[in-house]
């Protein structure tokens, strides 16, 4: 199995499935790829952009023509969403750009913003500066997380995968850790 061919092949293809999504771990995995020169940092971050505003979308669309009965028929959908009543009622439009950024959250709060009353076009304009924003620093982390591996270990190419996965891993649970640690933070936990 050739990595590289397998990343300049398939990673793109992640990227956006990864950030339609949620996308978090793809994206930072993908700016470290990009750093390794694996893949290109420009088209990361302009595919991370276009798969998260495209998932944000169509989960805010859904949200408005088919909220109610997605909140009847999956309840712990409906806990979410109370929280994301709580954050748009707490920050109006800005609850847009600070849901991008709550792991696990932007699919429920989209819909919520669906069955809101906000108007497509202010979503649309806040959730496009939010995802650019997002897609540029999440990638940007994730290229300099390789740039400081490097610098620590020198060169990552002759570390074996293995090696080098077990580094990603740490990172990306170092990244998930400091997220759950928001969302509590923030009151979004699911405990409650």
């Amino acid at each position: 199995m050739d990595f590289p061919k397998l990343l300049s092949e398939y990673g793109y293809i992640a990227v956006f499935i990864g950030t339609f999504l949620e996308g978090e771990s793809s994206l930072l995995a993908a700016g470290f790829f990009a750093h390794q020169r694996y893949m290109q940092l420009p088209l990361v971050v302009l595919i991370a952009f276009l798969g998260s505003f495209s998932g944000q979308l169509s989960w805010f669309l859904l949200g408005r023509y088919q909220g109610a009965k997605l909140l009847l028929r999956y309840p712990k959908l409906e806990k979410q969403s109370a929280k994301a009543v709580r954050l748009l009622d707490r920050f109006g439009i800005k609850a847009i750009f600070v849901s991008q950024y709550v792991y696990g959250f932007r699919i429920p709060a989209s819909i919520v913003f669906g069955i809101s009353k906000i108007s497509f076009i202010r979503f649309f304009i806040c959730q496009a500066i939010s995802c650019a924003g997002w897609a540029l620093l999440v990638a940007t982390l994730g290229y300099t997380s390789g740039e400081a591996i490097e610098r620590m270990l020198g060169r990552t190419e002759h570390l074996e995968r293995y090696g080098l996965a077990a580094i990603l891993i740490a990172i990306l649970l170092f990244y998930w850790y400091t997220r759950q640690k928001e969302k509590k933070e923030l009151g979004l936990d699911e405990s409650e």
